[in-house]
């Protein structure tokens, strides 16, 4: 577990409701950097507060079972709308996702 303090730099509220959160943390050590970048693309669990953490808070965080990852439909829908949005979002995101999936479907159909 890595516990650290820091700042919360921006925060921007997404259309599908989830957040996109940069935090700045205090120095950290060799291991700790190593450890952080291993999480690219991991689920994890954020506990913020204001106030340090108790020992019973910190035992708690401890018992946290990791909960599945996003699943790989969803990644896709979310890596197709970011396409729509980097192409201008033009139209309706649901039809463009609908172009984009039965594009890919034709694509695999093609290699059976």
């Amino acid at each position: 577990m890595i516990l650290t303090g820091g700042f919360i730099n921006f925060t921007r509220w997404l259309k599908d409701h989830s957040a996109q959160v940069t935090v700045e943390t205090n120095e950290l050590s060799t291991s700790t950097k190593r450890e952080l970048g291993e999480l690219g693309g991991e689920f994890v669990y954020f506990a913020i507060k204001k106030e340090p953490f108790t020992a019973t808070e910190l035992e708690d965080l401890d018992k946290l079972k990791a909960r599945t990852a996003k699943t790989k439909s969803l990644k896709l829908r979310q890596t197709i709308f970011r396409l729509w949005e980097s192409r201008g979002s033009e139209g309706s995101f649901d039809e463009f996702y609908a172009d984009r999936m039965d594009e890919i479907l034709h694509q695999v159909r093609e290699l059976i």
